[in-house]
């Protein structure tokens, strides 16, 4: 269990848990600089869409108790708050874990620093002297921006939020619970390894689990390939639900986006590493392939399953570290008869078994009839935006839907195709054809 979810269960029912994510390509907040983080942005908006993705939030679901950040989380905590009148009046406290400032983003840092200390406002701060992606030099940066905040240092922690066996947990869980009167907490965006790895029933869904351009894929005929040219019908090297090696073919249901980037969970054993997004399951256990998990749940010696060097057989490799990468492309291969596919020699899930099964049992079907009659984009597109609205009736309007970019090049954007079919109906309404 992640210290997201322990910190969850720690609070109790009394305080809600709303999960919101970066409306940027690969769920960022704040994107990197175009030429790079040696050339800074000066554009003080340069994260406006976000901005504007959290006070949507807050205008849907708020008044908030809190806002809580993790890794990128906290620097457009510190942004958000730059853009508020009064920070201290839209949330009671925040809490930053793992926490640093924009500094490559110079119009974003003026504004930061015009802004602080926020009113204030009451903060905390987590940070680790094993965090080797944000270092301790960082996150006192952005200390610095806040008034006398409360500090917490962990001597065993990585890049992520302590468990409950670390000593500084409970030092999060007293900082919420003193003096609250409205216990409404929002966290920030899950980044890994922070979000729960069930996220509470009124939250929106994660991203969509990928690996990256670079992992690699063993076709049938032996040849290993990136996942950035896999194409739909090869044939892959793949495992079953009962752990029998077997093949199956990619299916245009697959995803595939080779400009994003994203942060990575990187799960390494005793020779060998897999990188892929914190939601992404993987089958860990004693067997392949009963139990499943997210990245972000995998702890650290816990079983993976490996496909051996001849590729006939199965190894168990325990995990001996968790860590944490920036790496470009989005590519999630969704096979034709719902076996799970090898990726960089690990076996993995690219949904729960029962999502898996599913697929499994429609798409032998589906596929071939919508070929025979040319309707598998309007098939796509159809299954993108029932799952779109799907999402904001559950989670109310301001949840986001992602744009999927298919293996064939289809990119379906349901929120977009909501939004126009909202303009058709009220043109409707009003008696005319201008959208």
């Amino acid at each position: 269990m992640s210290g997201m979810s322990q910190l969850v269960s720690a609070m109790g029912t009394g305080y809600e848990f709303v999960f919101a994510q970066g409306p940027e390509s690969g769920n960022l907040w704040i994107r990197d600089p175009p030429g790079g983080k040696s050339s800074p942005t000066t554009d003080p908006n340069w994260a406006s869409a976000s901005v504007n993705s959290l006070n949507n939030i807050i205008s849907a679901q708020g008044p908030f108790y809190a806002i809580l950040g993790y890794s990128q989380g906290t620097a457009m905590i510190s942004v958000f708050l730059s853009q508020l009148a009064q920070p201290a009046s839209t949330f009671e406290k925040v809490l930053l874990f793992c926490g640093y400032l924009p500094e490559t983003h110079t119009g974003l840092m003026n504004t930061i620093n015009s802004a602080s200390p926020f009113g204030n406002i009451p903060a905390y701060f987590f940070m680790a002297t094993n965090d080797f992606v944000i270092s301790n030099a960082q996150t006192n940066g952005a200390i610095a921006k806040y008034t006398s905040p409360v500090v917490a240092t962990s001597t065993s922690a990585g890049h992520a939020l302590p468990t409950t066996s670390d000593p500084t947990f409970n030092d999060a869980v007293q900082f919420l619970q003193s003096s609250s009167s409205t216990p409404l907490l929002p966290p920030s965006p899950p980044i890994p390894p922070a979000s729960p790895a069930e996220p509470p029933q009124s939250s929106p869904t994660p991203a969509a689990p990928c690996f990256p351009s670079s992992a690699m894929v063993a076709r049938a005929d032996g040849a290993h390939v990136r996942m950035d040219a896999v194409r739909e019908g090869d044939v892959i090297l793949a495992v079953t639900a009962t752990g029998a090696l077997t093949t199956d073919s990619i299916s245009l249901f697959s995803l595939a986006d080779s400009s994003a980037f994203a942060e990575f969970v990187v799960l390494h054993t005793e020779n060998t590493s897999l990188a892929l997004t914190p939601t992404h399951h993987v089958p860990v256990g004693s067997e392949c392939c009963t139990t499943l998990k997210q990245a972000l749940e995998v702890q650290l010696g816990e079983t993976l399953w490996v496909v051996g060097a001849s590729a006939n057989e199965l190894r168990s490799h325990a995990v001996t570290n968790v860590g944490y990468e920036r790496r470009r492309g989005l590519h999630s291969p969704l096979l034709t008869q719902g076996t799970f596919p090898v990726v960089d020699g690990f076996v993995t899930s690219f949904n729960s078994r029962t999502i898996v099964a599913i697929d499994g049992a429609v798409l032998p079907y589906a596929l071939p009839m919508c070929k025979a009659t040319g309707t598998c984009d309007l098939l796509r597109r159809s299954i993108a935006l029932a799952e779109c609205a799907l999402k904001r009736v559950t989670f109310g309007p301001s949840a986001i839907c992602k744009t999927s970019k298919y293996l064939d090049g289809l990119i379906v954007d349901p929120a977009g195709a909501i939004v126009q079919a909202q303009r058709l109906e009220l043109a409707v309404a009003q008696g005319t054809s201008q959208l």
